[in-house]
């Protein structure tokens, strides 16, 4: 038999789903659910999501009495106490490091959300460049100034900041500790299913939110799992959805259904709501539909080389 090779480079055609005679050389896909796995799975996320809305409230309430940015203090304050929950959960009832949840801090890290920032990004330009040869768009400055629920238009550091923290809070609630709990109790596949769906109703109170605009922010939400999944970690989808997110605010693009304005300028689009997204921004819109449909066949394609640790889901 052919010997699996693997080899160093950032771009590794060697990837642990790929199957060799008919098996895996490291299958991701846990074989076995026992009843001891499924209750152990579900209490733990069950905990994980109490501890985490628990924490998220207090730090809210203590974090109100400072005299910063309402919509900055949204942003910033679900990050610590996603952080603080999955501390706890990862040392109950036995010490597990953060590489068993797809997070390892090293170079490749750094380079992997580096990747995952620019793929957003060119989700946006791919979005925005076919509007432009539509006609759809319109560059012009901020319409906007002051603070509201609807709008936001900070200084460039604090907005900055505040997108790249509350993106990173987004992925650890969603794809973090509870992600892996319910892929152990279940399956990978299906906990990507559950969480996109679940990505996509956390949206549900924003202005302008339509039926169109759930089902592309589920569809998001599927693209980040299968990236997840298909790459074993959590910072190339962390890079996609903050790329996608500072994209948008720096360009003053509804990100959404929420006005964010990071530069001053501002691409408005002229073009069919249907395809454009309208007030809710590019979420909303047809030609979001295409793009991330055609992004999870590059994410599924894209040989990106990674930590081949032992993940949370594949305990037994």
């Amino acid at each position: 038999m052919k010997k699996y090779q693997r080899h160093s480079s950032l771009f590794d055609n060697s990837h642990p789903i790929e199957k060799i005679g008919g098996k895996s050389d490291k299958d991701p896909i846990p074989k076995h659910y026992s009843s001891k796995r499924k209750f152990d799975g579900l209490s733990h996320l069950a905990l994980f999501v109490f501890s985490t809305v628990l924490l998220w409230m207090g730090i809210s309430w203590l974090i109100s009495v400072l005299p910063v940015d309402r919509m900055l203090l949204t942003l910033s304050s679900l990050f610590p106490a996603t952080i603080a929950s999955t501390y706890l959960m990862l040392h109950i009832p036995r010490h597990r490091p953060w590489s068993t949840l797809g997070v390892k801090l090293n170079l490749r890290a750094v380079v992997t959300v580096g990747y995952g920032i620019g793929l957003g990004a060119c989700l946006v330009g791919s979005i925005l460049g076919a509007h432009w040869i539509l006609g759809w768009t319109e560059l012009t400055t901020a319409d906007f100034t002051g603070h509201s629920e609807r709008s936001w238009a900070p200084t460039l550091v604090s907005g900055l900041f505040g997108i790249a923290v509350g993106s990173a809070g987004e992925e650890l609630l969603v794809r973090g500790y509870g992600f892996h709990q319910l892929a152990r109790t279940t399956h990978p596949w299906m906990a990507v299913v559950v969480t996109g769906s679940i990505f996509g109703w956390m949206h549900y109170g924003n202005p302008a939110f339509s039926g169109l605009a759930l089902v592309n922010t589920v569809l998001f939400g599927l693209l980040f799992g299968l990236a997840l999944v298909r790459h074993r970690t959590l910072w190339l989808t962390y890079g996609m959805h903050a790329g996608w997110n500072l994209s948008l605010a720096s360009l003053g693009i509804n990100l959404s259904g929420l006005k964010i304005n990071l530069t001053g300028i501002q691409v408005k689009t002229v073009g069919p709501s249907l395809w454009t997204g309208g007030a809710y921004g590019l979420e909303g819109g047809l030609s979001a539909t295409i793009v991330v449909l055609v992004a999870a066949w590059v994410i599924w394609k894209l040989p990106f080389s990674t930590d081949h640790n032992k993940l949370l889901w594949e305990e037994e």
